[in-house]
């Protein structure tokens, strides 16, 4: 299982029984460039990181990583696109990334996820566009040993509620229609205890926004996508503050949409 083979060393430990920590507010010179640049403090009772990690030079945190990824994915090395999202993350940077297929946009969140000590349950909630995109996501997770769930409308009802509230599943998948429209998720979303456990919010596809129409003006939802979708490039939106309002941040990813041939852009999202 993923955890399992994942070595307690003195370099990247993160099964440090203490107490919620308060991030350092530590900010390097130097910005990768998918972050925003902005550093946000932690509330009481929220998921952190632990110090020896928040606390490494980005070389440090560099070398950790790709140790801590060898031992899971075996000898082949993360690409920079990889590294430098999670380390934007590390340091709580809300951050885009526009890469194309078969980059491992997917195992950005895994690397990121693995960081926090596993019995504080962390959570990494994705919206995907497609119920199939979230079902071979979950086959993915299950096969490195990570519990995970696509809920659709078929599927989510209170015994999966319970389950998800007790830490069961660490990766949560749903569609727009599950996020907008169910009030079951919406009691989950809002629960206190599940939001202190949520330590990475992910929109898979995020230009897919303008498709689904969640924009504020009717000129915008008038817009004729379906004609121009090889101009699209593959959008990745992943932030680690913003948990209170999920519909917030899609209302912003409306108007973040990317000019396709870049392999990144800044992004930057209100918690």
């Amino acid at each position: 299982m993923f955890p399992s083979t994942l070595p307690e060393d003195a370099i990247g430990s993160t099964e440090d029984p203490l107490p919620f920590e308060n991030v350092v507010e530590h900010h390097p010179e130097e910005l990768f460039s998918g972050g925003s640049g902005r550093v946000i403090k932690n509330k009481p009772g929220q998921l952190t990181l632990n110090k020896n990690i928040t606390e490494m030079t980005q070389d440090q945190q560099i070398k950790m990583l790709k140790n801590r990824l060898a031992k899971v994915y075996g000898p082949q090395a993360p690409k920079q696109v990889q590294l430098e999202s999670v380390i934007d993350l590390i340091y709580r940077r809300d951050t885009f990334v526009l890469a194309g297929t078969g980059v491992g946009k997917s195992r950005i969140a895994e690397m990121y996820w693995d960081l926090f000590p596993k019995y504080k349950k962390p959570i990494v909630l994705v919206l995907n566009p497609l119920d199939l995109l979230g079902n071979n996501q979950v086959e993915e997770k299950r096969s490195l040993g990570i519990s995970a769930i696509n809920l659709t409308k078929m599927n989510l009802n209170e015994t999966v509620e319970k389950d998800i509230l007790k830490g069961i599943y660490s990766f949560i998948y749903l569609s727009p229609e599950v996020l907008l429209n169910n009030a079951i998720f919406s009691r989950i979303f809002h629960n206190e205890m599940f939001q202190e456990r949520v330590s990475l919010v992910v929109v898979d596809e995020a230009h897919m926004i303008y498709v689904w129409g969640l924009v504020a003006s009717g000129k915008s939802k008038k817009l004729f996508l379906h004609g121009r979708h090889q101009d699209r490039a593959v959008f990745d939106h992943r932030t680690e503050t913003l948990r209170r309002d999920f519909w917030v941040l899609m209302l912003l990813c409306s108007f973040c949409q990317p000019p396709a041939g870049h392999k990144q852009s800044k992004g930057y999202l209100r918690a």
